[in-house]
C-alpha cells in the first residue's frame, strides 16, 4: 500500500491560481536566483542518454513493490528518457528524507533537475524531502515550485503555507495564501487562513474560516501539526483522528486516492477527467456487448466505493491538497467534466472545461459521452480502449507526456 504523504498538506479545491508577479514585503521576497540546484552544472539541454522521440527507447519497467532501492535507478532511468513518475518519485523523496539521507536526496534530485529542467513537481518533491531533513534550503525549492507553475500551484501554496507556519510566520502565510481567495471552489484555504489569524490573534475572523472550512473537513482532516485552541473549539478534524466519519466523506477520500495514484503529475483539467470517469461509472450504464458495467446497488456514496474498490482503477492511501480539492469539486459537481465538456447542472459560469467553474453543483448524475475507460500514453490514441471498449474521445487538459486517453460508451 502506498503510504499516506509526508508533506500532506491540509487540502482545498483546486482551479487556475493567478499568481501575482514577485510578493515584496520586507524581507519576504521572492528570489528564484539564489536557488541552487544539487547537481552541478546542467547538461544543456538533453541528458545523457536520453533519446529522441523518434528513436525512444523502451520505457523503463517500474520495479514491484515498493523497494526505496530499486525505486532510485528506475527514477534515474526514467530521468535520462525525459520522463517522471509523479507517484514514486514523492515517495522516494519522503523516504530518504525519513533516512536522514540527505546525499542520495540530493543526488536522485539533482539528476531530475539536470535532466527534466523547470518541472515543477521535481521541485515540489525536493522541497518536501528537504523539509523533512529540516533544511532551511525547502523554502527556495518551494518558491521555485511556485515560479514553475504560476497557474496550477495549489500543491505548492498548500505545503509552503505549511511549512511557514509550523516556522511561526502567519503573516508570510497569508501572502502566500494571497495567491488565490477562497471561495466555494477553495474551501480548503480557510483553514490555513484561520490558523495565520488564529495565530495573528484575530480571532473573530478565524472563526470565520473555521467555519467555512467544516464540510470540506469531513473528508480530509487537517494537519495535526497545525492544531490549535481555535481549531479545536471549532470541531475541526485533524489527521491523527481515527476512521472517517461517513460514507460520502470517505468516497471523497477514496476518489482523491484513486486520482493520486492514475493522475499525480496531470494538469488540474486532467486530473478532473480521470475523476469524472469514476462519477460516469457511478451514474451511467454501458450497454456495449461484452463490456456491460452497471452502476451497483445502494445509496450513490456506497456506489462510489464499490467502483472505486472494484480493482479497475490503481488505488492507494496516497492523496494531496491537488487530488482532495479535485475529487470534492467533481463529487458536487462543481467543476465540468472536460470530456463531455458539460457541468452536471446548469452551465459553464467561467473559465475553460479544462479550468472552469459550473454555475451549479450536483452530486447526482454522469455522462455517456464522457470518459468511462482511459489509459496512459505518450502516443497518439488508439480508435478504441485496449480492451475493446468504448469510443476514443482522445486527450483533453493534457500536459505532455504521460497524459491519458479517454473513451466513452457512446
Amino acid at each position: 500500500m502506498w503510504r499516506r504523504m509526508a508533506c500532506y498538506r491540509a487540502s482545498f479545491v483546486p482551479i487556475c491560481v493567478v499568481l501575482v508577479a514577485f510578493l515584496v514585503a520586507g524581507a519576504f521576497v521572492f528570489r528564484f536566483s539564489s536557488v541552487t540546484t544539487a547537481t552541478a552544472a546542467p547538461c544543456g539541454g538533453r541528458c545523457p542518454g536520453a533519446s529522441g522521440p523518434s528513436a525512444r527507447a523502451p520505457d523503463p519497467v517500474k520495479p514491484s513493490g515498493e523497494s526505496i532501492d530499486a525505486l532510485i535507478p528506475y527514477l534515474m532511468e526514467r530521468a535520462r528518457a525525459g520522463l517522471l513518475d509523479a507517484v514514486a518519485q514523492r515517495m522516494v523523496a519522503e523516504e530518504l528524507a525519513r533516512r536522514g539521507d540527505g546525499e542520495r536526496l540530493a543526488a536522485l534530485f539533482g539528476e531530475l533537475e539536470r535532466c527534466i529542467p523547470g518541472s515543477y513537481l521535481v521541485a515540489l518533491d525536493y522541497a518536501c524531502g528537504l523539509s523533512i531533513l529540516k533544511d532551511p534550503a525547502a523554502e527556495a525549492w518551494y518558491r521555485r515550485a511556485l515560479e514553475r507553475r504560476p497557474n496550477d500551484s495549489i500543491a505548492a501554496i498548500a505545503e509552503y503555507s505549511q511549512w511557514l507556519l509550523e516556522r511561526g510566520r502567519p503573516a508570510d502565510a497569508l501572502r502566500v495564501l494571497s495567491l488565490q481567495e477562497p471561495g466555494r471552489r477553495f474551501r480548503g484555504l480557510h483553514f490555513y487562513r484561520a490558523v495565520a489569524l488564529e495565530m495573528l490573534g484575530q480571532r473573530a475572523a478565524a472563526e470565520d474560516h473555521y467555519r467555512a472550512y467544516l464540510d470540506f473537513n469531513r473528508a480530509f482532516p487537517a494537519p495535526a501539526a497545525l492544531r490549535t485552541p481555535g481549531g479545536v473549539a471549532a470541531g475541526v478534524r485533524y489527521d491523527d483522528a481515527p476512521g472517517v466519519l461517513d460514507t460520502c466523506s470517505d468516497a471523497r477520500l477514496k476518489l482523491s486516492q484513486m486520482v493520486y495514484c492514475e493522475a499525480r503529475g496531470e494538469s488540474s483539467g486532467g486530473q478532473a477527467a480521470v475523476a469524472w470517469t469514476a462519477r460516469n461509472r457511478v451514474f451511467v450504464y454501458n450497454p456495449s456487448p461484452g463490456c456491460n458495467k452497471q452502476p451497483a446497488s445502494g445509496t450513490y456514496c456506497e456506489r462510489y466505493l464499490t467502483v472505486l474498490q472494484s480493482g479497475e482503477f490503481c488505488t492507494g492511501t496516497s492523496h494531496n491538497s491537488d487530488t482532495d480539492a479535485t475529487a470534492d469539486c467533481v463529487f458536487y459537481g462543481w467543476i465540468p467534466d472536460p470530456v463531455a465538456q458539460r457541468c452536471a447542472l446548469g452551465p459553464l459560469l467561467e473559465g475553460t472545461w479544462c479550468d472552469g467553474a459550473c454555475k451549479y453543483g450536483s452530486e447526482t448524475g454522469g455522462f455517456s459521452t464522457g470518459g468511462y475507460f482511459f489509459y496512459s500514453t505518450t502516443g497518439s490514441c488508439a480508435s478504441t480502449h485496449p480492451s475493446g471498449c468504448g469510443v476514443s474521445r482522445g486527450k483533453v487538459c493534457g500536459n505532455g507526456g504521460y497524459d491519458h486517453c479517454f473513451y466513452s460508451v457512446q
